[in-house]
């Protein structure tokens, strides 16, 4: 009984850290893709000021 118990526990927080490791990496994704995002943009009016 004790050995099944600790046996789900441990499956449980095996499956909680591959959802938070899934979460954490989509974040990652998130934020590369905002910064990406800024960084072109600033680029963008950086062409734009040399442009003029």
């Amino acid at each position: 009984m004790h050995a099944v118990l600790s046996n789900k526990w441990r499956t449980t927080s095996e499956n909680g850290r591959a959802i938070f490791e899934r979460f954490a990496a989509s974040q990652r994704i998130f934020v590369a893709l905002r910064l990406r995002g800024r960084y072109v943009e600033a680029k963008r009016k950086e062409d734009v000021n040399h442009g003029t």
